[in-house]
């Protein structure tokens, strides 16, 4: 009886642990992604929609001056989409360097885009680098931190929630979209100057530059799509999200140009974050505190 009464004591014991085992071995960390489209071309609209309505909502970063021109979607379009759950920013009034302007053209660039939003409906709150130019320079992003929540920025695969730091520039180097492919990595390259400003130089990556960069079929692009996306598990846990990617949209077309992606292409991606339970926030749903410093909303 006494043996009995240990054996069943350790079997009691043994059960309960390899419960608490088998509840931690299937503990998976949070899986998300954020969706961006620059310059509001009209095929974002024509194609890109069609596919969005099946699966996520995205945020639209819209260029002032260009709205109703030639391949560009109209304020009917931009309406639509903030109506149907999308989220509307600023992309500049006329996609200039901001570096490379003066004083005056540069506030104008900045500033006046958010008013001409503001004039069609839009309140928009997010801010997104034309050309990814003058990210490190202090004036710009004083002017910016005036007039926007946040920012965003190129070109890194994950955008990391912790602090990072580099050797500070006072003045922007001539940057491009197109970036070499070696020069993404997980690290996200900030300097100090950035670190003080940091909710407005949130990395994104420029889903046709890396492709181009990378000389990657379509094919191969969905793998690296995948590896990119899936890389942000090692920062997350279960109830956190340390790290996650925004993904930079231009075109949405069959048109093959350098800053286009096929649309079969972006379903199948776009498709493989609803499969696989990935939960797609918005750029307004990167909020800052004191206390948490910068985090998605809830995480």
């Amino acid at each position: 009886m006494y043996y009995l009464t240990v054996f069943s004591f350790l079997m009691i014991i043994l059960l309960s642990f390899s419960s608490v085992l088998f509840s931690y071995s299937l503990t998976q960390p949070i899986k998300a992604a954020i969706i961006t489209f620059d310059d509001g071309m009209l095929s974002q609209y024509t194609y890109a929609k069609t596919i969005l309505d099946k699966y996520i909502k995205a945020t639209f970063y819209i260029i002032c001056n260009s709205v109703d021109k030639e391949n560009r979607m109209n304020w009917n379009n931009i309406q639509i989409l903030e109506e149907e759950g999308h989220e509307i920013g600023s992309h500049s009034m006329n996609h200039k360097r901001l570096s490379k302007l003066s004083e005056e053209e540069m506030k104008y660039e900045i500033i006046q885009s958010k008013r001409c939003l503001q004039e069609n409906g839009f309140n928009v709150t997010s801010f997104s680098f034309p050309y990814n130019d003058g990210d490190n320079n202090k004036n710009i992003l004083k002017i910016i931190a005036d007039n926007y929540y946040i920012a965003r920025t190129a070109s890194e695969p994950l955008m990391l929630f912790q602090c990072r730091s580099e050797n500070i520039e006072d003045n922007d180097d001539d940057k491009d979209e197109n970036q070499n492919h070696h020069q993404y990595s997980t690290e996200n390259n900030e300097n100090e100057l950035q670190s003080d400003f940091k909710r407005y130089t949130l990395t994104g990556l420029s889903h046709e530059a890396y492709k181009k960069s990378g000389g990657y079929s379509d094919e191969e692009m969905f793998e690296q799509f995948i590896e990119i996306v899936e890389s942000q598990t090692k920062y997350n846990t279960e109830n956190s999200i340390n790290a996650i990617p925004i993904l930079i949209y231009h075109s949405v077309d069959y048109s093959g140009d350098d800053y286009s992606i096929n649309p079969d292409l972006f379903e199948k991606e776009m498709e493989y974050l609803f499969e696989n339970g990935y939960k797609i926030f918005q750029m307004k749903d990167i909020i800052y505190n004191n206390e948490e410093g910068l985090h998605i909303k809830g995480h």
